[in-house]
């Protein structure tokens, strides 16, 4: 019987990879999944997989680099960087630099040094350094017993380190190596060393030539799907009716409903100015009587419940199942169909989505919902380079400013004005955000994780 590693690092990916028809296309065709995850610690995890005769559970370890490793891996990420910078690279290296200024002196000499000499080689010298220096003996056993055909990855790179030692061991023994799991953000905008693999599998054609760019991919290696978890959508019945999803909340169906969505941690900070803003403009007319929903990110833990966990036309969520792996941020959350289910029914019953850069606004367009981006700090005074502005600048998120499928507000009188204008009258800017779709989504059909499954097929027949 032949078998494929199925790396897992996060519950995105394990919605993804497999609670799609991803998986039961590499099952249908007798396939042994070694499904190798963190999750695999934990319990619901483990129940939902773990007696299907096909599928085999391997915990995937935490990875901690040794120094010499870091410094190599970050050489060849300044070299790669230098060669193919984009408008998002330059924005990231600036505000790099400023967040240097709270480093001792001796970290911002060293990091000073370490881009010289980065800068200077070519990337593939840092790779094929690191190769000979770092053995990985980690998954040698797992290799040795199972022999798989093929590796699937979910990124090609370091942005997932837990799968650092795989794709290197992988790489080691000629197999092929697939990376199936990158945002529509991973080769134009993250500031992390992106490995050349042997096939990708990336959401729109933007995404393809992007990785051209930055690692050389052929064109033909570049597989464009579309986005498997989103298929979901495409799904109509999964739609429940306004006075449903609004007993959800004790939400009155009869109002409007804005639903505003946080981001990561950090990334911005000014959520309950923004929640204020939006409710003294209910209270003095200024808007619609509306209610509000407040999404929060998997991986956001900002309090909002003490300000605002007593007002009755606010309600704050946090729509995920918890793992029982509560010791690590990324990993407390593991994503299902359900939760997916929620979020469509959320961006279809909502009048206006109000956030920051974010993947949520393809989705919001997906299902024509208006979309507000917020485009200042609060009531502070930030630079640019510090500021939540500079993310619209970013190479990935520039068309849908530049289409305007999104709105972006850079005031607290602008959101109010944008979000009365989108409550009035929801069909403005409706073929932007039908373009957007068609731009960044590919294809919304259900059948994304089928294509995505077919190539792997294809790919492991071939290899």
């Amino acid at each position: 019987m032949k078998t494929v590693f199925l790396s897992v690092p996060n519950g995105l990916l394990a919605l993804s990879f497999l609670r799609t028809d991803f998986l039961k296309i590499l099952l249908k065709n007798n396939l042994q999944v070694v499904i190798i995850s963190p999750l695999v610690a934990d319990d619901g995890f483990r129940a939902e997989f773990e007696n299907h005769p096909l599928i085999t559970l391997h915990l995937q370890q935490p990875y901690k680099p040794g120094w010499i490793e870091r410094t190599i891996i970050e050489l060849a990420q300044e070299s790669q960087i230098k060669r193919h910078m984009n408008r998002s690279l330059q924005i990231k290296q600036k505000h790099r630099a400023l967040s240097m200024q709270n480093w001792s002196w001796w970290k911002r000499s060293l990091e000073k040094i370490l881009l010289f000499i980065g800068q200077g080689l070519p990337t593939e010298l840092w790779i094929d350094l690191e190769m000979i220096l770092i053995r990985d003996h980690v998954y040698d056993a797992l290799f040795d017993k199972y022999n798989p055909i093929g590796v699937i990855v979910g990124a090609p790179g370091t942005n997932f380190k837990r799968e650092t030692p795989i794709i290197r061991s992988t790489q080691r023994r000629n197999i092929p190596v697939i990376a199936a799991g990158m945002s529509w953000d991973h080769f134009s905008a993250k500031y992390t060393l992106a490995r050349k693999v042997d096939y990708l599998i990336v959401w729109n054609n933007i995404m393809r030539l992007a990785a051209c760019e930055r690692i050389e991919m052929l064109p033909e290696r570049v597989e464009v799907t579309g986005v498997p978890h989103w298929d979901y959508y495409a799904d109509k019945e999964i739609l429940i009716s306004r006075e449903q999803f609004c007993e959800r909340f004790n939400f009155n169906p009869a109002r409007k409903l804005i639903v505003l969505s946080t981001e990561v941690t950090g990334v911005y900070n000014y959520y309950v100015e923004v929640i204020d803003i939006l409710m003294s403009a209910i209270r003095d007319g200024s808007l619609p009587l509306s209610q509000i929903l407040v999404r929060l990110h998997p991986y956001n833990d900002f309090d909002l419940e003490t300000h605002f966990g007593n007002c009755a036309d606010i309600v704050i969520e946090w729509p995920f199942r918890k793992t029982t792996l509560g010791h690590s941020f990324h990993l407390q959350v593991d994503i299902h169909k359900k939760d997916q289910m929620h979020l469509a029914n959320t961006l279809h019953h909502a009048d206006v989505l109000i956030g920051v850069s974010s993947t949520l606004a393809i989705e919001a367009c997906i299902f024509d919902t208006p979309v507000i981006n917020i485009g200042f700090d609060g009531y502070d005074d930030l630079s640019y380079y510090m500021s939540i502005a500079r993310y619209y600048d970013y190479t990935h998120y520039h068309p849908l400013i530049e289409t305007q499928a999104v709105a972006l507000v850079r005031n607290p009188d602008k959101l109010i004005e944008q979000t009365q204008r989108y409550l009035r009258n929801p069909a403005l800017h409706r073929e932007n955000r039908k373009r957007i779709v068609r731009e960044l989504a590919y294809k919304v059909d259900g059948k994304s994780a089928r294509r995505a499954a077919d190539f792997v097929m294809t790919t492991l027949e071939i290899a």
